[in-house]
């Protein structure tokens, strides 16, 4: 385990303290969950910046990063879909998490076919990911904190967020399409 690896198993390991935060009785709950996706989100930049600088890039690391930046954006969207059914934060809530299984399915049997590095993450995939945390964060900060200018500005990310989904897993689907050839 490096060190880089440790700090990608937190992001992991924050989700129940993020469960747990968000279902507080307390009117802070918010604030405190908003706190906790945002340190989770930060170690997926310092993970990615130790591995490198540390030149400790590994197998599990690759692995386990995708997969904590996938737990850490569905659990956000599900807690927060839980108190927003609107169709403007449910569609892009849906749409990201089905996305995000796509994806996962379309890596597994590229590395079932030895192909896994034809699908390796992208700038693209990096974009989308920052704009699902930032969204999700802003989405947790607004209700502590109710502004109408954070609350659009959340919705606005989402969106944004949504259409790099959506062009990500275009490009996704193109580099399936070149191993079949």
């Amino acid at each position: 385990m490096t060190i880089a690896n440790w700090i990608t198993s937190i992001r992991i390991i924050c989700i129940p303290f993020l469960i747990i935060a968000f279902y507080l009785p307390i009117s802070e709950r918010y604030l405190l969950s908003a706190i906790i996706f945002g340190m989770a989100a930060i170690t997926d930049w310092l993970d990615g910046y130790l591995a490198r600088y540390l030149n400790q890039i590994s197998p599990l690391g690759i692995l386990l990063d995708p997969i904590a930046d996938k737990l850490m954006v569905v659990t956000g969207l599900i807690l927060l879909m839980t108190e927003n059914q609107s169709p403007w934060f449910v569609l892009p809530t849906i749409l990201i998490i089905c996305r995000e299984i796509i994806v996962c399915g379309l890596r597994a049997w590229a590395s079932n076919l030895n192909k896994r590095n034809s699908m390796n993450v992208s700038v693209l995939g990096k974009a989308k990911t920052i704009f699902q945390m930032v969204a999700i964060l802003l989405m947790f900060i607004t209700p502590f904190y109710p502004s109408i200018f954070l609350l659009r500005l959340a919705y606005i990310t989402l969106h944004i967020a949504t259409l790099l989904t959506i062009v990500s897993l275009g490009f996704y689907i193109h580099s399936i399409r070149r191993i079949l050839e």
